[in-house]
């Protein structure tokens, strides 16, 4: 969680986030690789 009670609302799916701008990175390190949330398939 961040300090900001407005940022990063979605937890699970942080495309919301995303899209409505509220998405905040507190450490790059951490940030989500997938931010869809949805498993993607891997091409060959």
């Amino acid at each position: 969680m961040n300090t900001n009670q407005d940022a990063n609302w979605c937890v699970t799916r942080p495309w919301f986030d995303y899209i409505m701008g509220t998405r905040i990175k507190a450490n790059p390190d951490l940030a989500e690789c997938n931010p869809l949330g949805v498993k993607l398939r891997t091409f060959v």
